[in-house]
């Protein structure tokens, strides 16, 4: 259901840092949501030196920004944000001061995954679509390569 997007200056991570980060970013968003691990998205993308700019600077911000369903609480989507946050610090061993992290909500009904509109954010409409997922998809369907 939602899409992380982590977005570094070009070999700032290893193959090792990115699996760390999309492992922690999971848990945190699995934790902090309830959401299924096989409906949680990331992605990794580098940009070259010299083309983030920060307070008018060149600079090298470490970016982790996803679409998320309205309807998360104040206080999930803080402590979300801060988990990241450190996690982005202890992982790729930067300042909290080159981190940032922004949630974007959309409403549910504006996305699909595995051809099913998403649900709301209220535990039996997500428990109602969490049976409707698993019942189409097997488990080994559920984290396909494809």
């Amino acid at each position: 259901m939602p899409v992380y997007t982590v977005a570094t200056e070009l070999g700032r991570l290893d193959r090792t840092q990115m699996e760390k980060l999309a492992c922690g970013i999971t848990t945190i968003h699995g934790e902090e949501t309830g959401a299924p691990e096989p409906l949680i998205h990331v992605i990794f993308t580098g940009y070259p030196q010299g083309v983030a700019w920060s307070s008018g600077r060149p600079g090298a911000p470490n970016i982790i920004q996803a679409s998320i369903r309205a309807g998360r609480s104040e206080e999930v989507r803080v402590r979300m944000m801060e988990r990241m946050t450190a996690l982005m610090c202890d992982v790729a061993r930067v300042s909290a001061r080159d981190v940032i992290v922004a949630l974007f909500d959309f409403l549910p009904h504006w996305a699909m995954e595995a051809g099913m509109i998403l649900p709301p954010t209220e535990k039996e409409a997500e428990a109602a679509w969490d049976a409707e997922f698993y019942a189409r998809y097997s488990r080994d369907e559920q984290t396909s390569d494809a």
